[in-house]
């Protein structure tokens, strides 16, 4: 008897705990915006979690997606995957009682080792459908860039001393104003120094019953102003580019076919003076200024504009390095635009390859330590055509061989190359037809 006293004894105390637990729970009554923004220069891809469940992987100068969760407490964590590791360590984390119809934006800086915390809370923007303005907020997340003062004025409008909508110091942020939708120029200055602009906008089109964010951050080697802005709409938790127009885009030219002939190139139409001349096969040129938009890129033999070898309109995308690859795909000369990512990431080494060798065709590519064979190793990729984007993945601070193969072969066409790779580094590589069409040649590319 005493064993099935002994359980019923449990059972009732079970019952009577779990409603006690149950009585005591806290009731949600609504629910927050929640989202999280990185500014730690050269780091890889935070993910930000609450509690244990992921609310988005963000990388620097992004933001996660806007969550809506229950009134209720929680712990935010912040993780990342720190040089040498495989798996991702906890970097931060935030305990926050959550409040219903409030508006959370957590902005991580400092460093991976030594992170910070800064919660920006606001009460929830509600739209009714009839409103002509929108929310917005201007912030600033340069961690290098001291105080600031801020312009949002009607395109063709100078700062005027006096007139900012305040000074901002890193973290901070203007509390969300109600702003006409239409066109605007944002504008940074030095504080109460309207003449010495650190950043100016091309014309903002702002649209209505939307929330959005403007924010300055340190730039990275994929920027070509001194500084980035970032408009956030914090409705879809989406970041694009802000484009400073007195910098202007670039584009870098690579000769990779190697039967097409010496040319020059030309960025108007008619051809007037030529951005390249003499182009031959294996150039590389280095970072070309040019105007955003549809510009017409002619290839003509050299010396010779009645020769025209390649005329294609391309798009150049305001504020961003290109570059334009000629290769010979599927029998064709061809130009291979890309938007190269040469961000530096602390924590890995990152190696990019783009094949133009159309003799040879689909190659494997093999990465193994220094002095090692492939009799028994992987390729790091696989069977890599012709005509694609370059291929860029990451790899650990070492030394390494590069070979390249046939598909599913062993014998080398081309290697051993040596790499000795950093943390931070990133290297660009291209391979290109020989005269001998059964090999191939694997070189770096130098920084522009």
């Amino acid at each position: 008897m005493r064993p099935i006293l002994y359980l019923v004894a449990c059972a009732a105390m079970l019952a009577v705990s779990g409603c006690a637990k149950e009585s005591d729970r806290p009731v949600a009554t609504g629910k927050a915006s929640i989202r999280a923004i990185n500014s730690i220069p050269g780091s890889p891809q935070i993910n930000f979690l609450i509690e244990q469940r992921s609310l988005g992987s963000i990388a620097y100068k992004g933001t996660s997606t806007t969550a809506q969760y229950d009134d209720l407490s929680y712990t935010f964590h912040f993780k990342a995957a720190l040089a040498g590791d495989s798996t991702q360590t906890v970097i931060a984390s935030y305990p926050l009682d959550v409040v219903a119809d409030m508006d959370y934006t957590f902005l991580i800086g400092g460093t991976l080792t030594a992170p910070t915390i800064t919660l920006w809370t606001e009460p929830q923007k509600v739209f009714t459908g009839d409103e002509n303005y929108l929310s917005l907020r201007i912030a600033h997340t340069a961690a290098s860039l001291g105080d600031v003062d801020v312009y949002l004025s009607p395109p063709g409008t100078a700062p005027v001393a006096g007139q900012a909508l305040g000074t901002l110091s890193y973290g901070d942020y203007l509390p969300p104003m109600d702003v006409d939708e239409g066109d605007y120029v944002l504008t940074y200055t030095a504080p109460g120094d309207p003449a010495t602009i650190l950043f100016e906008s091309g014309t903002l089109t702002l649209t209505s019953k939307t929330s959005k964010l403007l924010t300055i951050f340190d730039a990275d080697e994929n920027d070509v102003a001194p500084w980035a802005v970032r408009i956030m709409d914090l409705g879809a938790g989406s970041s694009s580019l802000v484009a400073d127009p007195n910098y202007p885009s670039t584009v870098r030219f690579l000769q990779a076919s190697i039967n097409f002939p010496d040319a020059d190139i030309y960025d108007t139409d008619p051809l007037t003076t030529p951005i390249v001349t003499g182009h031959t096969f294996r150039d590389i040129t280095g970072d070309i200024p040019m105007p955003s938009g549809t510009v017409p890129i002619t290839y003509t033999t050299a010396g010779d504009t009645s020769m025209v070898l390649i005329d294609d309109d391309r798009d150049i995308l305001a504020g961003t390095h290109q570059q334009y690859v000629v290769a010979d795909v599927d029998g064709t000369d061809t130009i291979i635009p890309s938007l190269p990512d040469r961000r530096s990431i602390s924590t890995v080494a990152r190696l990019s390859i783009i094949n133009t060798a159309s003799n040879v065709g689909a190659v494997d590519i093999y990465l193994v330590p220094a002095g090692d064979s492939i009799d028994d190793a992987s390729p790091v990729l696989f069977s890599l055509t012709v005509g694609p984007t370059p291929i860029q993945f990451p790899v650990t601070a070492k030394d390494f061989d590069i070979y390249v193969t046939a598909p599913g072969e062993k014998t080398p066409i081309a290697g051993p190359i040596p790499l000795t790779t950093q943390l931070g580094g990133v290297y660009d590589a291209i391979i290109y037809d020989t005269t001998d069409p059964t090999a191939v040649d694997f070189e770096f590319i130098p920084p522009p």
